[in-house]
């Protein structure tokens, strides 16, 4: 029986990197406050990557699949900041993605116990 090195960080998944600069990146831009303004920014862009990397490492399907559900999310979760009706259509594409992903999870596993 072979043990087999895990690393946190996969060469052939960049995308557990993205992620973890993202939850770094929206860590700092929250406890870091500045007059610029530039910790926001710091923040948004670090819950950016944090939502499209995770909704990205996520979904099972080709990478067009992956790149669509992504970019949803990151649009929803800009309409979910917006108020008003644009906040429930935000809310609404977040569960849309997240049961696209929950789907597409739940066929996969039917269809590996299928084969057996």
């Amino acid at each position: 029986m072979t043990n087999i090195r895990r690393t946190p960080f996969s060469t052939e998944n960049p995308v557990s990197f993205i992620v973890l600069v993202g939850l770094v990146a929206t860590i700092g831009g929250l406890t870091i406050r500045d007059s610029a303004g530039i910790s926001t920014i710091v923040a948004a862009v670090g819950i950016g990557l944090l939502v499209t990397g995770s909704t990205y490492t996520l979904t099972t399907g080709s990478t067009l699949q992956r790149l669509t559900t992504s970019f949803v999310a990151l649009v929803s979760v800009q309409l979910v900041a917006i108020a008003g009706i644009v906040r429930w259509l935000g809310a609404v594409g977040l569960l849309l993605v997240l049961a696209g992903i929950c789907y597409g999870r739940r066929v996969r596993l039917h269809r590996s116990l299928a084969r057996r």
